[in-house]
């Protein structure tokens, strides 16, 4: 199971010391002990009440560090523990389709600020790129061109379903021939002209995406990658870091600019929020 990143977006900076209840108090007391550790802040799901969990984050990254809290975190029993929620970990006592494979529990508190320093770091750019290709921008970029594919299907269906007269009647169409039947004539332009419109666009799109996250200070960290399906994961072999962003790739980004948050534009990419692109290369 591919671990699923909260981004800090989603979430409310809380200040020490509140708490609701005894065991809301062990988990701020760890969170905010491990924030001191780390160097780093302490915060909770947006609109949600402090309580047992804790997100450790900072402001100049997009995604959170990990969870971190306690309480009862196993189905067998109802025992409350210290726990360390991390892309880092691999507990194999649970299957690979468990969330409970990034997690690793104690109830000893000092052995729990072990497990964070142990476990806990700052997700790289390979883990942002992985992020948010497989939460946002890949079902964008791919959404171009299966809505091409299907319209230029659905502009053949309304001809015939047979490929061999499908290419006959590209290659009358094409040296010139004039149909006879209105209708007919009428349908095999449009199909051809959707044919065409797609073709060029495909030419306009590149194999390779550029991830572009920009940091409070004005700089950036960028790399670059082969489009990937939702099933692959962007590896170490496939992303070649970008100190420099090319000229066509600050041009996209700009363009993009004026855009929402996770709006996408067509052979331009996909604006993440304010501080994250992916964009053709």
């Amino acid at each position: 199971m591919t671990y699923k990143y909260t981004e800090t977006s989603e979430l409310t900076g809380v200040e020490e010391g509140t708490f609701l209840d005894p065991i809301a108090k062990c988990a701020s007391e760890f969170a905010f002990a491990a924030a001191r550790s780390l160097r780093c802040k302490v915060g909770v799901l947006r609109g949600n009440t402090l309580g047992r969990h804790y997100y450790l984050y900072d402001d100049d990254c997009p995604v959170a560090y990990a969870r971190v809290g306690h309480a009862a975190t196993q189905d067998t029993n109802s025992d409350n523990f210290y726990y360390v929620h991390s892309p880092a970990v691999n507990n194999e006592r649970y299957t690979d389709y468990n969330d409970n494979r990034h997690m690793t529990m104690t109830k000893s508190f000092d052995k729990a600020l072990e497990n964070v320093r142990r476990y806990v770091r700052r997700p790289n750019l390979l883990a942002l790129a992985n992020h948010y290709w497989g939460s946002i921008a890949r079902m964008n970029f791919n959404s171009e061109t299966s809505e091409e594919r299907q319209k230029v299907a659905s502009k053949a269906r309304d001809i015939s379903t047979e490929d061999a007269t499908l290419l006959e009647l590209e290659n009358l169409y094409r040296s010139g021939y004039e149909f006879t039947v209105a209708t007919l004539a009428e349908r095999v332009r449009e199909w051809i002209a959707a044919k065409d419109e797609a073709a060029l666009s495909s030419r306009d799109r590149t194999d390779d995406v550029v991830f572009v996250h920009f940091k409070p200070d004005g700089s950036h960290q960028a790399c670059r990658f082969r489009k990937k399906d939702i099933w692959s994961t962007i590896g170490a072999e496939d992303a070649v870091v970008l100190e420099d962003l090319p000229e066509p790739v600050t041009q996209r980004v700009a363009a993009l600019t004026i855009c929402e948050d996770r709006s996408h534009v067509d052979l331009v990419g996909t604006r993440i929020a304010a501080d994250c692109f992916v964009v053709y290369a």
